[in-house]
């Protein structure tokens, strides 16, 4: 495939055109943003909690962004928790208020707190707490019965962390917490209850020394272990990151693994359960070049799970929404773009018939927040907005399984906390623009081997168009001119690129069917003019059997060689002009095959 580049200028950009609620935006407050968490209110409006740090600050503050159902800002405030904060999670509570969990990262490791707060949906803090120990949390689960779960890592200093769970009521107190691991290092990234008041929960654990591999636990509805944990990985890093019900007797787990494939790129990996820990299932999702880790799912109807993939890894690190259902089969993927370099997802919710995906865009080190509304399926009714469809390689992997016994304590205190608000602003920026693509060719059809003039393009200020060529090559010589080389069609893309949006429009040209010309008289008077009868083939005939008959049906003229005509030249003739019927029947290469093509007519002889 051959590309050659249109120069147009950078201008400003066209307004982007939505339909319905389906769009991606970015959010730009300081140098450095991103969204961890997203809700929506009762009245269809978004509340997104991230972080941003202006440039040359050293802490992150806790922000909040209000929009409504179009993704347009309201208002945009922060939380102050005196030190660097950066959000966890955020869901709904009973009364209709949010609870927020985000971690106050320290100078080093040892130093992260843990806290929580109840706002409203106008962003008022309404009370918080903060916890003694340090800890970190990932994520909050609301249970059926009230309250929550809330996972983590406890902290006992320097690269020694066990796993945690910490259950907390609706007014915040913390009624148990469990905290659990082996000699090394331990997290608990997510946990679900069943029915019952069992809870399930599933992280990474790594021993003194040792590779980090995923694990599955099992807790009783006071937080105590019931049982060994179980351990699933392979002979490289591995975590487990977040856990769904399949039905009423399995677990999906999903992390990431750097192992059972030979690249050096991470993969997606799911691993089905049931629930006394006993594996039934595991594949692996792998992308080429490609580093896929999953932060974030979301259970849909029928057994089918949406998947939010994304690392901060430099250029190798997409937006991805991936659907599966219970059996690991792929319903779609596609992969999302941003303004810039670097795109991932941190959090995906449901939003009425459709999908909310959080994370951050990246262009040139300057880090935006990032929200995408799509459908159930992760498209938009919009083309300006173009997610990319993505080839996903899946298949089986057989992770080493073995069980053990962890420490277990259950230390976790936190105290009240006043936090301040304050306002700030957020500058929207729409990502689905709209631009034109349409262009003319000053032909239909062509022999093979001919040209074509490219003409008639329609363009818009601010993208950068080129064309993609197939079974062709531009003319060097002349501009905007592409030949025939190879192939039986020749295909002209025509392809633009505005921020992260890429679009296409191919249009092709059939060779060998253009319309053949037959004379209807000719004067074989020796002047050098129209001296002979000769058809003149649309494009080069490779065989051909042409006669000339008189009225009489007498043969006087026939030939093979396409390129010899009748001189008029006749026994026969009475009349100073006469008519003749002439047959002809020839061969053309015409899209790839060879097609014999039969003719017959009429000619006058004018003497």
């Amino acid at each position: 495939m051959i590309r050659f580049f249109v120069a147009i200028g950078m201008c400003v950009l066209a307004p982007s055109v939505f339909a319905q609620n389906f769009f991606q935006k970015s959010y730009d407050l300081n140098f450095t943003d991103q969204v961890l968490a997203v809700e929506v209110l009762a009245n269809g409006h978004i509340l997104m909690a991230g972080s941003t740090l202006p440039s040359g600050n050293v802490n992150n503050t806790i922000c909040l962004i209000r929009t409504n159902a179009a993704g347009d800002v309201l208002w945009t405030k922060t939380i102050l928790t005196g030190t660097n904060a950066v959000p966890a999670d955020m869901v709904k509570t009973q009364d209709g208020n949010l609870l927020l969990v985000y971690n106050n990262y320290g100078a080093n490791a040892g130093l992260t707190t843990t806290g929580w707060a109840k706002i409203t949906p106008d962003g008022d803090v309404l009370w918080a707490k903060k916890s003694i120990n340090n800890a970190v949390l990932t994520k909050i689960t609301p249970v059926a019965a009230g309250g929550y779960l809330l996972c983590g890592e406890n902290i006992t200093g320097g690269t020694a962390r066990t796993g945690m769970v910490l259950r907390l009521d609706e007014s915040g107190a913390s009624l148990w917490s469990t905290v659990f691991g082996e000699n090394g290092s331990s997290v608990v990234r997510d946990c679900w209850e069943d029915a019952l008041g069992f809870i399930y929960c599933c992280g990474s654990t790594s021993e003194l020394g040792g590779d980090q591999n995923g694990f599955w636990a099992k807790l009783g509805a006071d937080g105590t272990l019931l049982g060994p944990v179980v351990r699933l990985g392979s002979d490289q890093e591995d975590a487990m990151v977040r856990i769904a019900p399949i039905g009423t007797d399995r677990l999906l787990l999903c992390g990431w693994t750097t192992g059972f494939t030979n690249d050096p790129y991470s993969a997606l990996w799911t691993v089905v359960v049931d629930y006394a820990g006993d594996l039934k299932s595991s594949f692996i999702y792998a992308l080429d070049e490609t580093n896929l880790t999953i932060n974030d799912l979301v259970e849909i109807p029928n057994n089918q799970y949406v998947l939010a993939l994304g690392t901060r890894l430099g250029a190798i690190s997409p937006a991805i929404l991936l659907k599966i259902n219970d059996a690991g089969d792929q319903l779609f993927s596609s992969q999302y773009k941003g303004n810039g370099e670097s795109d991932a997802f941190y959090q995906v919710k449901r939003s009425g018939g459709g999908l909310l995906s959080v994370g951050v865009t990246s262009l040139n080190g300057d880090d935006n927040c990032y929200l995408v509304a799509t459908d159930i399926e992760g498209d938009f009714d919009d083309e300006d907005c173009c997610p990319v469809s993505l080839n996903i390689n899946r298949f089986e992997a057989d992770p080493e399984e073995f069980s053990f016994v962890p420490t277990q304590t259950a230390f976790y205190a936190a105290q009240p906390l006043v936090l301040s608000v304050g306002t700030a602003e957020a500058t929207a920026k729409d990502l689905c623009n709209p631009f034109e693509l349409e262009f003319t060719l000053s032909r239909d059809t062509i022999c093979k081997g001919e040209c074509v003039e490219i003409t008639g393009e329609v363009t818009t200020p601010g993208v950068l168009y080129s064309y993609e060529i197939q079974g062709g090559e531009a003319n060097p010589t002349m501009p905007q001119t592409v030949c025939h080389s190879e192939g039986p069609v020749l295909f002209i893309t025509r392809v633009g690129v505005s921020g992260g949006c890429e679009k296409k429009l191919t249009k092709s040209l059939n060779l060998g069917s253009k319309k053949d010309d037959f004379p209807n008289a000719f004067t074989p008077n020796g002047d050098g003019s129209n001296d002979a009868f000769k058809p003149v083939y649309g494009c080069p005939a490779l065989r051909v059997d042409f006669r000339i008959y008189n009225r009489w049906g007498k043969l006087v003229f026939q030939t093979d060689n396409p390129m010899q005509g009748w001189d008029g030249k006749s026994e026969g003739a009475v009349a100073p002009s006469d008519v003749y019927v002439w047959v002809l029947e020839y061969e053309v290469e015409q899209n790839g095959q060879i097609i014999k093509i039969p003719e017959q007519g009429q000619v006058t002889l004018l003497r």
